[in-house]
């Protein structure tokens, strides 16, 4: 099934030169708290994926932004805002050696 069609862009071309990976921990699982976590991640779109993990986090984030200083901004002026938002650790690209949405569908 098709889920989306979409054109895949070089982010650097369009002026998003950072991304990152933001593991989130939580406070609490209070159904309220992962409601406002979970739309604060469908509400900005330098969130691209969100993924509810198992082990030490809760959540992984893989974020675009402008700079780090823009990250830095989608950091302190939401992420970190969702009260049940315990710690945030980010790991930053520093370069990307495969890239690729095709699934390796059995021939």
């Amino acid at each position: 099934m098709i889920a989306a069609n979409v054109a895949i862009l070089d982010p650097e071309c369009v002026g998003l030169k950072v991304m990152a990976y933001a593991q989130v921990s939580l406070e609490d699982h209070h159904p309220d708290s992962v409601a406002e976590f979970d739309q604060m991640v469908k509400d900005l779109p330098e969130i691209l994926e969100c993924h509810a993990m198992s082990g030490q986090h809760d959540y992984q984030l893989k974020v675009v932004c402008e700079s780090i200083g823009a990250y830095d901004q989608l950091l302190s002026r939401h992420i970190l805002r969702i009260k049940a938002v315990q710690t945030v650790n980010t790991s930053f690209v520093l370069r990307t050696n495969k890239n690729t949405t095709a699934l390796p569908l059995p021939v």
